[in-house]
């Protein structure tokens, strides 16, 4: 254990100077960042151990881009046992879905991907993409979709599951299950070398869904720059330490700007930006000799579970932080039966 207080950070440090969306250009800088001593060898690995108990990052190259960043220091037991559930989970399924590709490059959003792991089940993509409205846009509650589960019919769970309620379960499961997806995917690419990435652009126009290339991706290229260039900032994952409004207002300003270029067929066409993958075979195969069909389910009924149970115990910390005003509109029931019909898989 490290004895040396000057080798790790005060958690008032880290609150005031690390946010979520900071890219922090490398060890030195972040050491610099924290005032904390660089170390190597065993010291060093110590110091990332207590470092990931205050926040979570992901790595590009050298950099660190904060994912999340902590109330308080996590306890070990906590921070041991939540990292490597969904280290060891993703990473069985993750394997089995890139050999079942064989070679394909696989180009999916963050909500695809909580589908095709198993985090939640078939209905969550469909109702998570209706979540772009603001709140002050919905004049009457959202009708969620429930089917008859546990006696409830759906206009007794909508009654008390309105759109706050609503947007506030999206919101947190989308950030915090993409966060972890983010984090096990850049270790199994940097430092398992399991597959190779590339960040790519979507465009949609209907039911065509396709790589922005050659000619469409200088355009694309160019819509982004311009957006960029209106408000003042170098890359694009600087626009999501805005607020919502300021988001919407970005990329609607990129889709607008394509839409004077480009010939899309349908009213709603546009782009968005993501990750395409494919998979490391030689990797794979090594990998792959201790996996078999069963170890496959298993993994994904303990990530279902780990999910699932991260939903339910997040509502109520959630609710316990919420002002007495703000606790008037929020139902645990309500997340909890979302938890029930989103999440998870029987």
């Amino acid at each position: 254990m490290m004895k040396n207080q000057d080798n790790i950070p005060s958690m008032e440090i880290v609150q005031e100077r690390v946010h979520k969306g900071d890219k922090i250009k490398n060890y030195k800088a972040l050491c610099k960042l924290l005032e904390i001593r660089e170390l190597g060898g065993e010291g060093k690995a110590y110091q990332d151990a207590y470092l990931q108990r205050c926040f979570s990052y992901i790595r590009k190259g050298h950099a660190y881009i904060i994912t999340e960043v902590f109330d308080e220091v996590e306890p070990v037991e906590k921070a041991l046992r939540s990292d490597a559930v969904y280290e060891r989970t993703i990473e069985i399924i993750l394997l089995d879905y890139l050999r079942s590709r064989q070679d394909k490059p696989c180009i999916y959003t963050s909500k695809e991907w909580f589908s095709i792991l198993g985090m939640v089940n078939d209905r969550y993509t469909y109702e998570a993409n209706k979540t772009g409205m603001e709140h002050d846009e919905i004049k009457t509650p959202v009708i969620l979709t429930f089917g008859s589960k546990d006696g409830n019919t759906a206009e007794e769970l909508n009654s008390i599951a309105g759109a706050k309620n609503y947007f506030a379960f999206f919101s947190r499961t989308s950030n915090y299950f993409g966060s972890r997806i983010k984090k096990v995917f850049s270790n199994l690419e940097n430092k398992r070398h399991l597959f190779s990435s590339r960040r790519v652009y979507m465009i949609y126009d209907g039911n065509d869904r396709r790589v922005a290339e050659g000619h469409e991706l200088e355009l694309v290229n160019a819509a982004y720059q311009e957006a960029m260039n209106l408000v003042g900032i170098k890359e694009e994952y600087q626009i999501h330490q805005r607020s919502q409004e300021a988001v919407k207002r970005f990329y609607g300003s990129v889709n607008a700007h394509l839409k004077k270029k480009m010939h899309f067929q349908y009213q709603n066409a546009g782009v968005y930006s993501t990750i395409e993958i494919v998979g490391n075979d030689h990797n794979l195969d090594r990998r792959f000799e201790d996996i078999n069909e069963n170890t496959v389910q298993e993994a994904r009924r303990e990530l279902n579970r780990k999910c699932y149970e991260w939903c339910n115990t997040n509502a109520k910390t959630y609710y316990n932080k919420l002002s007495e005003e703000d606790r008037k509109w929020y139902s645990i029931r309500a997340q909890k039966d979302m938890a029930d019909y989103y999440i998870l898989i029987e």
